[in-house]
């Protein structure tokens, strides 16, 4: 495989619509690109927040899964209801 082969298959383009683009959203979406979850997908975040799947879209559930501990290590750092990771209390 040549370089030029290697580097195509590394790499992930980042398409956002035209309300999507704002330097939060692409900052967010670029976090997701190297391989950071939602912060409310953490093991521990049923302490933190309620999630009410009766209000979320139905195309969107997937984003409110909790991820194992065997996939995110939270390496003892405290919940931060203030990332850019995190989900606001509205999501449209």
């Amino acid at each position: 495989m040549s370089v030029r082969e290697q580097h195509s298959t590394l790499s992930q383009d980042l398409v956002l619509g035209k309300r999507c683009r704002t330097s939060i959203v692409f900052s967010h979406e670029i976090l997701h690109a190297i391989g950071l979850f939602h912060e409310h997908a953490r093991p521990d975040r049923d302490k933190y927040v309620e999630i009410l799947l009766q209000n979320a879209v139905n195309t969107s559930l997937i984003n409110f899964n909790r991820i194992s501990s065997r996939a995110i290590n939270t390496r003892g750092v405290d919940y931060d209801y203030l990332s850019i990771m995190h989900y606001g209390s509205r999501v449209s």
